[in-house]
């Protein structure tokens, strides 16, 4: 029978245990705090307290520290900062971001304009440099002009006449050939979503994740894997997900249905502080990844 003496008690042990914390003793409050969320969930099983009551008490014990708990707008259920998935509501954080706050795909680069360059003097050594050389190149071409005068260098009539009729001074080159271009891979997006996930519960008949066809296809899912971040992994027998349609994942036991299907685990997966859910196809590729 649900006692409000019990969940009042236990509210009270819970602020005790931020007070340890916050008095510099982190070692002793984390102790503590481990022990009280056996108690809590032991209060649960002999429905000393409510579900709500027992959410409650957990998420303040998850995230308990200095600063408030990030909580989820939609059921108020404390969660941990990096959390993009609520894992009691499975509400979304990234919808709360305002599209002009959200990344750009690209960004336009700004021309910047190029510096005047500064004005440098010109030394006397640059000068006698260039008297060197327009020295030599006028020297140079004295010495070509009176070769060519006195018949030593031949003329170009005279290199043309040299030439048969079927030469031609003219080359030739073969049509450059380049392979087709072909544009690079443009990556698709995930077929399926990670719709609901309920982490907490009793026993793991009760725990659960849903997965919903975002598709407008008939997804074959033979072969795919479900894994956490502890090397637990579900593998879909023959099973087909209709488009818009949703099927639960139940980490106990039970009958398979065309909504239900069930890992057969006596132990629970998903963790209630959090967990990683990694979904990959019957190839190994990745589809879809969300931490809670």
């Amino acid at each position: 029978m649900v006692s409000d003496d019990v969940f009042e008690k236990l509210k009270i042990f819970n602020s005790f245990i931020k007070e340890r914390a916050r008095a510099g003793q982190p070692s002793s409050a984390l102790t503590l705090k481990k022990e009280h969320m056996a108690h809590i969930r032991e209060a649960l099983s002999k429905g000393d307290i409510t579900q709500e009551q027992y959410d409650a008490l957990i998420g303040e014990l998850e995230l308990m520290g200095d600063e408030e708990p990030k909580r989820c707008p939609r059921c108020d259920t404390a969660v941990r900062e990096n959390a993009k998935v609520c894992f009691k509501c499975g509400f979304a954080f990234e919808e709360l971001i305002s599209p002009e706050k959200k990344e750009p795909f690209f960004e336009i680069p700004v021309p910047q304009p190029n510096p005047k360059p500064e004005y440098k003097q010109t030394s006397s050594k640059n000068y006698l440099i260039v008297g060197i050389v327009a020295f030599i190149l006028i020297v140079s071409l004295g010495i070509f002009a009176a070769l060519l005068i006195r018949g030593v260098i031949p003329t170009y009539g005279e290199l043309i006449s040299r030439v048969s009729p079927q030469e031609s001074l003219t080359p030739t080159f073969a049509p450059a050939t380049f392979p087709p271009q072909t544009p690079p891979p443009i990556a698709a997006p995930p077929s399926i979503a990670i719709s609901k996930i309920q982490a907490i519960a009793t026993n793991p008949t009760q725990e659960y994740i849903e997965i919903y066809n975002t598709t407008k296809n008939t997804l074959d899912v033979t072969g795919w894997i479900i894994s956490d971040n502890q090397g637990n992994v579900f593998t879909f027998h023959r099973f087909f997900l209709q488009p818009g349609r949703r099927v639960k994942i139940y980490t106990g036991t039970g009958s398979d249905t065309l909504l239900n299907l069930h890992w057969g685990l006596s132990t629970f997966v998903w963790d209630d502080s959090g967990d990683t859910i990694t979904v990959k196809d019957a190839q190994g590729n990745l589809v879809i990844q969300v931490t809670y």
